[in-house]
């Protein structure tokens, strides 16, 4: 009858078609496209036909029911897969990655270990169960693809009855890049790895403003330190109150640079004109706020006042600077102010207040700041401004902003402006340890760099932001199409540029101190969990002189293949990562790739307590033994009231009140090293030792002592009645 029904299968297959699709993780195909509906012989019942490929690899059942997939594994294939299921239920090797992640599965698989689908939460309080017949861990298996192969995809059934089998064990690593409400589950076992720290603030550009605040603490030449251009944060008053004085300050120097400027390369008549519109005189006025800034650096403000500037000459000041250095007016020509006099005066102040000003180099002329939302990535909502009243606006606002200081002159490469992605990985809060990758890659713009035009194309070379746009024509050819350089390449350009040693010598140097130096001051608010790691991408941008400078660091950088520059390097980086945190942990010398360590905190152990001894030696007293004599001393004198007569106390009582239970007499201690009182410690010393005789552990009290006690008492208290009655 089975044979009846295999012909006709086979005969209808002419017909049938279906697509399966399969998600990694899930236990059941589901169809794509409606297959066709054969009649079975006995039932008016539709099912599903398997498809020609499967019927030739024999590996799909005639007859099953509706979605069900089933293959013939024999029991000793499942004897060996629950064997591998227990070694790696010993060996610690079980793992759930939630997502893609393909080449973080193959690397785990081939080092022995296996992986744990995760499922659907259950209710609370039901525990998952094993199938109680091992013919049901073959069932609802992931159907074949149209391009596996039979080894391929007989591999993937085999590892779904594994993650079955695995079903009441918890997993030894658990990756996911997303935060999830079942986090709070793996967190709470501290020896299972996981992928992402619970807290890392530095990751929003609010947070790592904010956390750069307490960097003087941990600088230090050659080790740690950091170039961050200067940014405010726009959710607090104060932040933004300095801003505004950053920003006038940096208008007054701006001014200064271009009046020096353009009386070094051109003549005077390209600053001054019988028809300029903007007074020579605020060029003395920037001047007189630089002196005073330097002034107040060398601490001569101590004995001296300084006359106020009210808001408005500020804002007359502001306008003026926006129409000569961002418009291109000319002063207005004036016999009061001498022009050579003006330019020496302007070179001094300069030459005096770039020593008290770190930033001097990088901020240019025009005062051009970027406003960032504090907790947004991939360039969204980031735009350039040049005016208070621009930034004034996003005060307010529910959401916060910062604002930075633009670096308006950056090395460019064939007039385009490009930054730089760099790799690290925290395996430990504390004590900290950092991992640097080797590897980085240049992301450049599609258009050529101006500051005359705030495009985000221009300015933003997140990749995000580039494939929007096509690439300019006036681009030069040895530019990359898809924007993008891995780090053999630019080490190229530098050696054709005539600076081959810079990489080496300043900027992979400067990158790993920025690091060290960041992750230092952002110490005390990140995530103390053990057996935790988490992969960062910082972005750097280089100035003219080939410093780098930080401008931030993001959580779940992409590791996508978007180019043929990422298409290489982020599987080799997923690839030492295995390295690192499993390899690593299992044999020291063991290989860890690309990965460098570049800094691991010594913590100093606590020294030990050398002071005095402060610990208490005594035995314990049996409460028991005490309740016994209290009982025997009634008895006697209910039995002797019984028989007339009456127990006379003993002229010298030899039992005390207490009685210390099964004790055994101990050394006398003679080395003390403490302050010695000799008539205390001798008078201490006797009494301890007639103790030891008598077999208790304290100084009796005798009876006759406190009748003695209690009759002074009583006297007292009538010699004072007497006294009171003879007064009255």
């Amino acid at each position: 009858m089975m044979d009846e029904k295999c012909d006709k299968c086979q005969k209808s297959q002419s017909n049938a078609y279906h697509n399966v699709s399969m998600d990694n993780n899930s236990d059941v195909g589901q169809t794509t496209k409606q297959s066709p509906k054969l009649l079975s012989p006995r039932k008016s019942t539709h099912i599903v036909a398997p498809t020609p490929q499967q019927l030739v690899d024999n590996i799909c059942p005639k007859y099953v029911e509706p979605n069900k997939y089933k293959i013939n594994i024999s029991s000793e294939r499942l004897a060996q897969l629950k064997k591998l299921v227990d070694e790696a239920v010993n060996d610690h090797r079980i793992f759930t990655i939630k997502g893609g992640w393909q080449i973080l599965r193959g690397a785990l698989h081939r080092r022995g270990w296996i992986e744990k689908y995760e499922t659907a939460p259950k209710k609370p309080g039901i525990q998952p169960q094993l199938p109680q017949n091992l013919d049901d861990l073959c069932v609802n298996l992931p159907s074949r693809q149209a391009w596996e192969s039979q080894k391929v995809h007989m591999e993937k059934c085999e590892r779904t009855v594994m993650s079955r089998l695995l079903q009441v064990h918890d997993c030894d690593l658990y990756w996911n890049m997303r935060k999830d409400q079942s986090d709070w589950q793996h967190r709470c076992n501290h020896n299972k790895l996981m992928n992402r720290f619970g807290r890392s603030l530095f990751t929003s550009k609010e947070g790592l403003t904010l956390l750069l605040q307490q960097l003087y603490w941990h600088i230090e030449p050659g080790v740690a330190q950091v170039n961050y251009p200067r940014c405010y944060v726009l959710g607090f008053p104060d932040h933004f109150h300095n801003f505004v004085d950053d920003f006038r300050l940096t208008a007054c120097m701006g001014l200064l640079k271009w009046f020096v400027h353009k009386a070094d390369t051109e003549d005077e008549y390209s600053i001054k004109s019988p028809e300029g519109k903007v007074p020579i005189s605020c060029v003395n006025f920037a001047m007189s706020r630089v002196d005073e800034f330097v002034a107040t650096k060398k601490h001569l403000d101590i004995d001296r006042d300084f006359p106020k500037v009210w808001d408005h000459e500020w804002e007359q000041f502001l306008t003026n600077f926006h129409r000569t250095v961002n418009q291109g007016e000319l002063f207005l020509e004036s016999k009061e102010w001498s022009l050579h006099i003006l330019h020496a005066a302007a070179k001094v102040s300069l030459q005096e207040v770039a020593r008290y000003w770190p930033q001097f180099n990088l901020d240019g002329m025009k005062n051009i700041w970027i406003m960032k939302p504090g907790n947004k990535c991939r360039g969204r909502g980031i735009h350039l401004v040049r005016n208070v009243q621009d930034v004034s606006k996003a005060v307010n606002l529910k959401l916060k902003y910062v604002v930075q200081k633009y670096i308006e002159k950056p090395l460019i490469i064939y007039k385009t402006k490009f930054d730089i992605r760099q790799w690290f990985l925290i395996t430990s809060v504390q004590p900290l340890t950092i991992w640097m990758y080797r590897e980085c890659y240049f992301r450049f713009s599609s258009q050529i760099f101006s500051l005359e035009n705030f495009h985000e194309s221009l300015h933003l070379t997140n990749h995000a932001v580039q494939c929007k746009y096509a690439n300019v024509n006036q681009r030069d050819k040895a530019l990359p199409d898809e924007n993008m350089w891995d780090c053999e390449s630019f080490k190229s350009y530098l050696k054709q540029i005539g600076h081959g040693n810079k990489w080496e010598d300043v900027i992979f140097p400067g990158m790993r101190q920025s690091l060290i130096a960041t992750m230092l001051a952002c110490q005390e608010t990140m995530d103390r969990r053990p057996n935790t790691f988490e992969l960062y991408g910082a972005d750097f941008i280089l100035a003219e002189d080939f410093s780098p400078w930080l401008l931030e660091i993001n959580s779940s950088p992409d590791l996508s293949h978007s180019t043929s520059v990422t298409s290489r390097m982020c599987p080799h980086c997923l690839e030492d990562l295995v390295k690192v945190i499993v390899d690593k942990r299992r044999d020291p010398k063991a290989d860890t790739g690309r990965f460098i360590l570049i800094y691991k905190q010594n913590l100093p152990r606590p020294p030990a307590y050398l002071g005095m001894s402060l610990t208490v030696r005594g035995k314990r007293i049996f409460k028991n033994r005490l309740r016994r004599h209290k009982n025997s001393g009634k008895e006697n004198e209910s039995i002797s009231k019984r028989n007339g007569y009456a127990l006379k106390a003993p002229t010298t009582p030899q039992i005390p009140t207490i009685v210390h239970a099964s004790y055994t007499p101990r050394e006398t201690v003679t080395s003390y090293s403490g302050p010695v009182i000799g008539d205390l410690m001798e008078e201490l010393q006797s009494t301890y030792l007639k103790s030891c005789e008598d077999g208790i552990d304290f100084v009796p009290v005798l009876k006759n002592e406190v009748g003695s006690k209690i009759k002074k008492k009583t006297s007292n208290n009538k010699e004072g009645k007497a006294k009171r009655k003879r007064k009255a």
